[in-house]
């Protein structure tokens, strides 16, 4: 039976390894998402297209429309 533990362990060895994978993409895409945001919020305020109520209206109405989303508030 020793040997079938040690084959399991290796299965669920490759389960975790996955799993840590998946995080990191997801980190990254999440960074990426993130840094597009800010560059766009950015580039309006620095034009003076947008004043810093706007940001303001841009979190209220994220979340208005989006509840359940989390990190966009101003």
């Amino acid at each position: 039976m020793a040997d079938l533990s040690d084959q399991f362990t290796e299965v669920v060895t490759l389960i975790h390894q996955a799993r840590s994978r998946v995080m990191q993409r997801v980190n990254r895409e999440l960074i990426d998402l993130y840094w597009h945001v800010g560059a766009y919020i950015s580039a309006k305020v620095a034009s003076t297209e947008w004043g810093s109520q706007t940001v303001d209206q841009l979190a209220d109405f994220i979340l208005q429309q989006q509840p359940d989303l989390r990190g966009f508030n101003r």
